[in-house]
């Protein structure tokens, strides 16, 4: 097992805090969704904290939207499936700083398809 030269915890403490105190611009929301709909290193505690700390200040753009809604599913190369109910929620609450909503409604059949994930499905 590879040891880090420096604790990532401090890292993602860092963004979570700049993310809260002033929110994220477009690109960097961008990049962390690219981290986190893609499998990496980060640890389940982290990946977590950064999406609920994950604030912008501007309009998410439609490759952010592609990106969460395309990590959705089963599969070896796809986030965990505690990650993607998150992304997902974020998603949801986000909604009304998306650059086009509208994009949301042309993704629906991909989203359906996915309602048989029951860890995609809001618990009641």
């Amino acid at each position: 097992m590879q040891q880090r030269k420096s604790k990532i915890t401090l890292h993602v403490k860092a963004i979570c805090k700049f993310s809260y105190d002033q929110g994220l611009e477009g690109d960097s929301v961008d990049v962390l969704a690219d981290i986190l709909t893609q499998p990496n290193q980060l640890d389940q505690a982290s990946t977590n904290e950064i999406i609920r700390n994950l604030f912008p200040n501007t309009k998410v753009s439609d490759t952010t939207i592609l990106n969460v809604i395309g990590c959705l599913g089963q599969g070896m190369s796809k986030p965990a499936l505690s990650v993607q109910a998150a992304l997902l929620k974020w998603l949801v609450m986000a909604y009304n700083v998306l650059e086009s909503p509208n994009l949301l409604s042309k993704l629906y059949p991909v989203m359906f398809n996915l309602l048989d994930m029951i860890s995609l499905r809001y618990a009641m």
